[in-house]
């Protein structure tokens, strides 16, 4: 066969696997077929556990400190999922560069979600949205008239309770709609790093104590995920 021609059918497969052969697997080999939420309505739902638990749980080389503080459910539009375990260092390494190496390890993902009048079909497709590390910028242009609810709108760190759910999160496009439970939690590192707590939003738009660029932020969900449904597979 000539080169060229065998230079497109490898191009072609490994297009394919990015864009739907991956997740037909994924969905095959570490999904199982599950009925879809019945309800048209968009929702979240937080609820403080009566009683908090800690405990502690290896990442890679990091021993963390959790405590789950409120359960946590979504069935909800995603509209940005940005992965940071999928890249590498090399060389020398800044502080910097170590504190992010050890929180992408326990969070290796954000996951951004909409939720009502926001996330509606048609309304949503008006609002840009990005990530800057770990940070969810949106923006639109005011012509267009978007509904935008902070409340409707949640950016969460996500540390997948297993490899299975991780994997999950690689068969998800923005536009998809989802239902994902866990725990809401505040974690630290118990090594190096110990000085670093990290908090977690507990109601629905919830503005951090802290500011980003100068600008008022809304504080970000720390998401401890048990069971992600997509595209009629369940992870867990």
């Amino acid at each position: 066969m000539h080169k060229k021609y065998m230079a497109i059918i490898i191009i072609t497969l490994v297009a394919f696997w990015y864009w739907q052969g991956r997740t037909l697997l994924w969905q095959r080999v570490f999904g199982k077929p599950s009925d879809s939420i019945v309800t048209d309505t968009l929702f979240e739902r937080i609820e403080m556990l009566p009683q908090p638990f800690t405990t502690t749980a290896d990442f890679a080389n990091y021993k963390v400190w959790l405590n789950f503080r409120a359960s946590y459910q979504a069935y909800a539009r995603v509209v940005y999922v940005d992965v940071y375990d999928k890249g590498f260092y090399f060389g020398f390494k800044t502080d910097q560069q170590k504190l992010n190496e050890a929180y992408n390890a326990v969070s290796p993902l954000d996951l951004s979600l909409f939720i009502g009048q926001t996330a509606a079909d048609g309304n949503w497709q008006k609002i840009a949205v990005s990530h800057e590390y770990r940070v969810l910028i949106w923006q639109y242009d005011y012509d267009d008239n978007p509904v935008v609810n902070m409340s409707d709108i949640s950016n969460s760190h996500i540390i997948p309770a297993n490899n299975n759910i991780r994997r999950a999160f690689d068969t998800l496009s923005s536009g998809d709609i989802i239902f994902i439970k866990g725990y809401l939690i505040d974690w630290h590192d118990t090594g190096e790093f110990a000085e670093y707590e990290y908090k977690t939003a507990l109601t629905p738009g919830e503005i951090a104590d802290f500011k980003i660029g100068g600008k008022t932020s809304g504080l970000c969900r720390q998401f401890y995920v048990t069971q992600i449904i997509a595209d009629g597979y369940s992870y867990q």
